[in-house]
């Protein structure tokens, strides 16, 4: 929000903090509610590290998934009923930029998923890496995109970012049961 300020000015970035909100809100719910609630299970799998944990951390990923995508479509329904009350005819202009954010908070939760899949795999100088990878990664992306397209920008920007940190918990989450790791 630091930064979209700096290039935007303040009611831009009270729209897209508005909007943000919305969906960390969303992001929130599916991590803390369900996900930190299924964390020992897969902790548990994650000790067996075999086809347990991946059966698990599919169902988990499916639950946290399927409830994200659930709230998001409400927050499409109900944030734009709920506009008009606010008196804020900016934020109408930019309700496509929610639709944006609430794909990169579809990824995130998945990502996140993946991350917590890391913790259990006791992958924790990766989670960290990754973590500060991701902040760099964000930063650039808004420095470049937000000057570039505005909220669009900015909203992109999580998307990518959000984007790149499923992919590659994605990918070390499943490289830890690849062939070439398995024991004699």
């Amino acid at each position: 929000r630091f930064l979209i300020s700096t290039f935007l000015g303040l009611e831009l970035t009270g729209v897209y903090t508005f909007y943000w909100s919305v969906a960390n809100v969303i992001h929130s719910l599916a991590v803390v509610g369900i996900l930190k609630s299924q964390i020992a299970p897969l902790l548990a799998a994650g000790r067996k590290s075999d086809e347990s944990f991946l059966a698990t951390e599919r169902h988990l990923q499916i639950e946290i998934g399927g409830w994200a995508l659930f709230l998001s479509i409400g927050a499409i329904i109900f944030t734009p009923l709920l506009l008009p009350y606010l008196g804020r005819p900016l934020l109408h202009d930019y309700v496509p930029v929610l639709w944006l954010l609430l794909v990169a908070t579809l990824l995130r939760v998945a990502a996140d998923g993946y991350g917590f899949a890391l913790l259990a795999l006791h992958r924790d100088r990766a989670i960290a890496l990754i973590a500060a990878c991701g902040a760099i990664a964000s930063a650039a992306l808004n420095v470049i995109l937000t000057p570039l397209a505005g909220l669009w920008g900015a909203a992109v920007a999580a998307s990518m970012v959000a984007a790149g940190l499923f992919v590659v918990r994605f990918y070390l989450t499943r490289s830890h049961f690849s062939p070439s790791r398995a024991g004699p």
